[in-house]
């Protein structure tokens, strides 16, 4: 079964989740702080950035979990296809959990106990060993980032570049604030805030970057990019029955096959559909081979085709939904009154 996901649509659902999150957790602290009624604490314990196991805690983790479950199925898709980096993809998707279940259980909280810097910008002095971890993995994935198609690559690096931001160097400005102020006011509040909004935010890009990859390699998701701006017309890829789609990428099958019984055939032909992140167009007729004769076969609603390079542009692809329709309307009284004449483009 495939599941049709739009990038854009995604993303403004993931920035307005983030932006609520933010809103409610420091409110619910800025409430606790300055307003005193019958559910203060609660409210707090729930909704608070500054606290762990509550609601942003649960997102923060299950977005992890959502980002490894994505390179897992890269990795194995990888390994399928006897193409390099499956160690890389399946080294992410084990750390991805590995940050999905501390989000729960806090392991990096108890790493302070190990670098006894309990004061000045090293407060928190987890950062330490977590630094020196980033730049291992900077070191040893340079050239597996350099190797991705530019739009991935570019969206892994803001995508990484915002979540280190959020989870270790803000960890410097909050660890000098508390070792000066303590932890228990409104200064380590929204200093805080900062911290986890931009975690959230960079877990949500690089969940994106996964989702728009996916479907960028054919893979499970048959991913809707409506954001493009210049729509081309659609065509499809014919096979014969029985054969692997061509789809482009590591997954080496198409992401829907679609059989359709053709008159006169000595069989049914399979025709296969690559979906590949593309703005949604009107789907037009199928191509199918029977008999050394082409035929036509309308594909099922909402399918979303191929585009190719050398497709000819949609003419009524700049006309309002009420222009494509008196247009319509006009060929088929041409064509009904067997006129030749074109209509203008």
């Amino acid at each position: 079964m495939d599941i049709t996901v739009s990038p854009t649509r995604l993303r403004r659902f993931l920035f307005r989740a983030v932006a609520v999150i933010a809103v409610l957790g420091v409110l619910s602290e800025v409430l606790y702080y300055k307003v005193e009624y019958a559910l203060d604490e609660y409210f707090m314990d729930v909704f608070s950035l500054s606290m762990e196991h509550n609601f942003p805690t649960w997102v923060s983790a299950t977005l992890h979990a959502l980002c490894g479950g994505l390179l897992a199925t890269i990795a194995l898709a990888t390994a399928r296809a006897k193409r390099p980096y499956v160690k890389h993809w399946a080294f992410l998707a084990m750390a991805f959990f590995y940050i999905s279940l501390d989000e729960t259980v806090t392991i990096h909280e108890k790493l302070n106990g190990l670098v006894e810097m309990d004061h000045g910008a090293l407060y928190y002095g987890w950062i330490v060993p977590a630094g020196g971890v980033l730049l291992c993995l900077a070191v040893a994935y340079a050239r597996f980032v350099w190797r991705l198609p530019k739009r991935t690559r570019n969206a892994f690096v803001l995508a990484g570049s915002v979540f280190v931001t959020g989870a270790v160097l803000m960890e410097i400005p909050l660890g000098l604030w508390t070792d000066a102020h303590g932890h228990s006011n409104l200064g380590y509040v929204f200093i805080d805030a900062v911290e986890e909004t931009l975690e959230l935010l960079g877990i949500s890009l690089f969940l994106c970057a996964l989702v728009e990859y996916l479907g960028d390699q054919g893979g499970a998701l048959d991913v809707a990019a409506d954001d493009r701006k210049s729509p081309r017309a659609a065509a499809v890829r014919t096979l014969a029955p029985g054969r692997p789609g061509a789809g482009g990428g590591p997954f080496g099958v198409a992401a829907a096959t679609l059989v359709e019984p053709v008159a006169g055939a000595s069989e049914e032909p399979e025709v296969v559909v690559e979906h590949v992140s593309s703005r949604p167009v009107a789907p037009p007729p199928v191509l199918a081979a029977a008999d050394d004769e082409t035929v036509i076969c309308d594909p099922p609603a909402g399918a979303i085709l191929e585009p190719l390079d050398d497709a000819e542009p949609d003419p009524d692809a700049d006309l309002s939904p009420v222009g494509r329709l008196a247009r319509r309307v006009a060929r088929g009284t041409l064509r009904t009154l067997g006129s030749d004449r074109a209509l203008p483009g």
